[in-house]
This record gives structure tokens, sequence and C-alpha cells, in this order.
């Protein structure tokens, strides 16, 4: 039989736990009771959500950094002194 306390385990107790999955489905997958999952996870079930959230929170601050230097970019290589306005169009 496995060890149930594996790192993995505990990763993937973390991750499924902030991804929404019951109790019941996190047991399932390890092929564990309810009862050992509290035993062995408290600690993991709790803190999964936070976990997760901060991940993504990461991710989205990655992107909008990623869009603002794409933006300064633009603005530098299409300076107002290169933009021409014709009618209602913005030609470069």
């Amino acid at each position: 039989m496995p060890k149930i306390e594996s790192n993995e385990n505990k990763e993937m107790v973390s991750k499924l736990s902030g991804l929404g999955l019951t109790h019941i489905q996190i047991a399932s997958v390890l092929g564990i009771s309810r009862t050992t999952l509290y035993k062995h996870y408290k600690e993991e079930l709790d803190s999964g959500k936070a976990i997760v959230l901060v991940e993504l929170l990461k991710i989205f601050i990655r992107w909008q950094l990623e869009i603002y230097q794409l933006g300064i970019l633009w603005v530098q290589r299409y300076s107002t002194s290169r933009l021409k306005l014709i009618g209602e169009r913005l030609i470069l």
C-alpha cells in the first residue's frame, strides 16, 4: 500500500480542494475514506482554495504586465508623429 501522506498526495489534495471538489470526491480519487482524508489532510483541505486563488492571481497579474508592456511597445513604435488621422480612420 502506498504511503498515505506523500508530498504528491498532499499537493493533489490541495489542488483538488482548490478546484472545488467535495471531500467525498477527493477521498475517492485517493482511494481512502473521508475519515482518513480528514485525519491526514486537514491542512490541505483548509488551504486548498486560498492556494489556487493565489496562483490564479499571479497568472492574472503576469498577463496584465505583459499587456501593459505590449501597449508601451506599440506606443513607442507608432508614436503620434507617425500616426495620421484621415477622415475617421487612423492610418499608421
